[in-house]
């Protein structure tokens, strides 16, 4: 519920014109009046201006050569972040890389010790076949060094040639033992 308004308690009042003749005031555009009776009316005379120290015109142009400083020293460190950035940013390009090759050359180690592995059993195995070719070669010659004389021999016996026959026997002893001993 809402409450009435408060009776008004004085009758209305106007205040005093804006326009019209001059009041006992006077004129209010005219300049003040200052001093006494008598005296010329006028503006009242201005304060000399108060003389300004050395201090201040020093401090402001400190304080601007500090601010353009301290711009400048932002400046600087931008740049050198930016640099900083750029750098780590190769940095790490280069370490990437870096490793990728190291792995690669760690790769290409393991391939070559395989293959020199390969290499080294296939030259042994090859020594080995080749020994065995010598060997092989060598048994052949013995064998085949008694055939000849036995042959040699048997050729002398069935001309009738005992001193031949003889000789191609005993010449071919040493070998044809050799020869035995190598077929058992």
């Amino acid at each position: 519920m809402q409450q009435p308004a408060p009776p008004m308690s004085a009758p209305p009042m106007s205040g005093p014109p804006m326009s019209g003749p001059p009041t006992a005031y006077g004129p209010v555009s005219a300049p003040p009046i200052v001093g006494f009776p008598g005296q010329p009316v006028g503006y009242p005379m201005a304060e000399p201006p108060k003389k300004r120290g050395v201090a201040v015109p020093l401090l402001a142009s400190l304080l601007a050569v500090a601010v353009i400083a301290a711009g400048v020293f932002v400046g600087l460190w931008v740049d050198k972040s930016n640099k900083l950035d750029s750098s780590e940013a190769r940095s790490n390009e280069r370490q990437v890389a870096l490793d990728k090759s190291n792995k690669d050359l760690e790769q290409t180690r393991t391939d070559l010790k395989a293959k020199t592995d390969e290499l080294t059993k296939a030259q042994q195995d090859l020594r080995g076949t080749q020994a065995d070719s010598t060997e092989a070669k060598r048994q052949r010659d013995v064998i085949g060094t008694c055939l000849r004389l036995l042959l040699e021999a048997s050729q002398a016996a069935s001309n009738g040639d005992k001193t031949t026959t003889q000789n191609k026997l005993n010449e071919a002893d040493k070998p044809c033992s050799e020869a035995q001993l190598l077929i058992q």
